[in-house]
């Protein structure tokens, strides 16, 4: 950042950085304070992007994962120390932890079931009864190889897919075709699509690898809220949220909320 520039401007749909305070601080000491916040419900209201329905669905640990989880969360609470202005004290085991924790919830098996529901009730081969729903639509998961994992179970499904990560040749062109065909309803990413990659026709979206990045939330909605020229009225989100507990009664369930 030179200081020798007089007059500074900073755009950016996701301004503040997660879990870095002091980069944080060099932003705002270089740029100032947030002049003018331009929010989704704006650019919805006014028509640079279009509505969407926002489905939660539910995922449990299962005992093995629950059990790993609570290990590694007690490993957690030995090493939280806090500040003098109470907040949490940087170290890197802490860090360490915490990633390995946070790779159970990511990688939580039930989650694949919970997509099957979802395609089952909401793909429109599979349920010819539902007409309110997507016509094409990204799963984000987290590894390639739940990517491919995820491809065969939809392929055993009869279910149009294609995969799109960085060990897909002529990914530029895969993507094309996903955009402008009507061949292929499903494209499965683990973060290729985040951010930089304009998908007009892709109304729907899965989440597998639900987030607490504000900064991914946001561009990954942004994938799906293009208007496509006013083609596009309305999009779909269906978001699976791994709960760090087992519920046996309870397997599988959703919210709708209102946008």
């Amino acid at each position: 950042l030179l200081d020798k520039v007089p007059r500074r401007l900073g755009l950016s749909a996701t301004p503040k950085r997660m879990r870095d305070s002091e980069g944080n601080a060099v932003l705002t000491e270089y740029f100032g304070d947030v002049s003018y916040y331009y929010s989704m419900s704006d650019a919805i209201d006014h028509g640079f992007l279009c509505p969407y329905n926002y489905y939660m669905h539910y995922s449990s640990l299962t005992s093995e994962e629950l059990e790993k989880y609570h290990e590694l969360t007690n490993e957690i609470k030995k090493y939280v120390r806090f500040d003098e202005s109470g907040q949490i004290k940087p170290s890197s085991k802490l860090d360490y932890l915490s990633r390995e924790r946070s790779r159970i919830i990511k990688g939580s098996e039930n989650r694949l079931d919970v997509l099957k529901l979802i395609l089952n009730e909401y793909d429109p081969d599979l349920n010819p009864n539902i007409s309110f729903t997507y016509s094409k639509c990204i799963i984000y998961c987290n590894t390639i190889q739940e990517s491919r994992k995820i491809f065969r179970i939809m392929k055993d499904m009869g279910l149009s897919v294609m995969e799109y990560h960085t060990n897909i040749r002529s990914r530029e062109n895969a993507l094309l075709s996903f955009d402008e065909t009507d061949f292929t309803r499903y494209i499965i990413s683990i973060g290729c699509l985040d951010q930089g990659v304009d998908i007009p026709s892709c109304d729907g979206a899965i989440i597998l690898s639900s987030t607490t990045n504000e900064r991914q939330y946001i561009q990954r909605r942004g994938r799906v809220l293009r208007t496509n020229r006013g083609k596009k009225k309305i999009a779909f989100i269906h978001d699976v949220l791994v709960l760090p507990f087992s519920y046996d009664a309870v397997s599988y369930t959703h919210l709708t909320l209102p946008t």
